[in-house]
């Protein structure tokens, strides 16, 4: 036996579920969110109780479009080419990220 983790049926049914329950909920999320930011005045984000900058607005916004493109292209709604990285804008708001 290897070290470290078993990898067996019940493991890998797990993950791929997991994953396939975690992108359905991310495209419709992110949709969501895009439909409230699009009928959000930046002026509105940027007076109380958001106050964000003029800078952030435009970089959370632009993040949620990208998002909603990924969620698009996943529903099959549009085509996306040529092809381009849709995580630029997001990455910024991640803060610290350990991952992969």
């Amino acid at each position: 036996m290897a070290a470290g983790l078993p990898v067996d049926k019940f493991q890998l049914d797990n993950q791929i579920g997991m994953l396939a329950r975690n992108l359905e909920t991310f495209a419709n999320q992110a949709l969501q969110l895009k439909q409230y930011l699009d009928a959000t005045p930046d002026a509105d984000l940027e007076a109380p109780p958001f106050e964000y900058e003029p800078g952030d607005v435009a970089l959370i916004k632009s993040a949620a479009t990208d998002m909603a493109t990924v969620a698009n292209v996943y529903k099959g709604l549009v085509d996306h080419t040529p092809a381009s990285d849709l995580g630029v804008f997001s990455r910024r708001l991640m803060g610290l990220y350990l991952g992969g």
